[in-house]
């Protein structure tokens, strides 16, 4: 009888989640299993998230539910040997037994992009309405803002959200100055204060475009009144958003200083693990001609570790290897057997210029972009 209790305490009672995708490919089936396992009190190691399984519940044909509710009886009892391994399927719900499987996602049904989308903020007018067109020839012509959409688009969506109705933007949001409904559903979306700050950003601009308009004369002078009222309700509102922001900032740094950060060597260790396919898709280029030989995958891999070498080795901002030029690659100078390169637009393009040196190794196989791996 002891000898039973343990056999049993060590191989029927302790199950691997891996072993279990390899025996039971279907999803459904395997979920059914797991949740039979749970109610009988069995460990089962390397198990997924709770949410999984309530997922999966809504696809378990019940036929599936009894067979697998038969087979987790058999082999919970002491006297069946441990479930036998069986190759992995080549079915995408194969689980852990692909090296490259990752658990599913919860479905995102509590989502701020669900939330805004339910809230009526994702509404907009037609593209081609003159306001908003005007809006954006005054931000591009006028304010340099070359990229200048996704704020055309919010204030379009500031405008459909207070005025639900019509074709043509009126403007009434104006005489109720004091009408606060879009930052109120901004805050019941639960949208950060980043995000909330970059909406009255650009609702600000859109205000001070329709005070300075050249069209309007003496008589619209009632309308410029209106604009002001509007811009310091608006600005009071900021303030007070500006602190909640303040101190999400504050404690996303407090988070930071008590759990810690990834270090520098943890971050380029990518460089070192992809170096090896770095290298030989690099052999593969100088050997054959053009692109010859080389996969679209490769190529793709090839130039996302440039990138990387940017980033990681050389301290780059995205945006400064986003806004690199062929202009800047080929005006790089020789120093002290390096190649120092400078880019002009990026995001603190304004104040500094990003330079950086690279060596002759990396100058060799930047080099080759153009010409193989585009």
């Amino acid at each position: 009888m002891k000898f039973a209790s343990r056999l049993f305490t060590q191989k029927c009672r302790v199950w691997n989640y891996k072993d279990i995708c390899k025996s039971f490919p279907h999803k459904s089936c395997r979920l059914v299993l797991l949740k039979e396992l749970r109610e009988r009190g069995c460990l089962v190691e390397n198990e997924p998230e709770d949410v999984d399984i309530e997922e999966g519940d809504d696809t378990i044909p019940a036929s599936a539910s009894a067979a697998v509710s038969t087979s987790a009886t058999n082999a919970a009892s002491p006297s069946e040997p441990e479930s036998t391994s069986s190759p992995c399927s080549s079915n995408e719900d194969a689980g852990p037994c692909d090296p490259t499987w990752q658990k599913d996602l919860p479905a995102a049904t509590t989502s701020v992009r669900i939330k805004m989308k339910e809230a009526g903020l994702y509404n907009k007018f037609s593209t081609d309405e003159k306001l908003l067109l005007d809006f954006k020839k005054y931000l591009m012509d006028d304010l340099n803002v070359n990229n200048c959409q996704q704020e055309v688009d919010n204030v379009s969506r500031f405008l459909r959200y207070m005025q639900p109705t019509g074709d043509a933007v009126t403007l009434e949001f104006l005489k109720e100055y004091r009408d606060q409904r879009l930052f109120n559903g901004l805050k019941g979306a639960e949208l950060s204060a980043a995000t909330v700050l970059n909406y009255i950003k650009n609702i600000l601009r859109f205000v001070e475009y329709l005070k300075n308009r050249l069209d309007l004369d003496v008589s619209n002078l009632d309308l410029r009144n209106k604009c002001q009222a509007y811009r310091e309700l608006v600005e009071t509102l900021r303030k007070a958003i500006s602190k909640t922001h303040s101190r999400d900032v504050l404690s996303t740094r407090y988070s930071r200083f008590v759990d810690g950060t990834r270090s520098l060597k943890e971050c380029q260790r990518v460089l070192h693990v992809a170096e090896a396919d770095f290298l030989n898709t690099f052999r593969k280029s100088v050997a054959a001609e053009g692109s010859d030989g080389i996969s679209e995958s490769e190529r793709t891999n090839y130039r996302y570790y440039c990138e990387a070498i940017l980033v990681l080795r050389h301290f780059q901002r995205p945006g400064a290897v986003e806004g690199f030029t062929v202009r800047e690659w080929v005006d790089r100078k020789i120093c002290n057997n390096s190649f120092v390169i400078g880019i002009r637009d990026h995001k603190t393009a304004t104040s500094q210029l990003a330079t950086f040196a690279i060596t002759q190794e990396e100058e060799a196989a930047i080099s080759s972009i153009p010409n193989k791996f585009t």
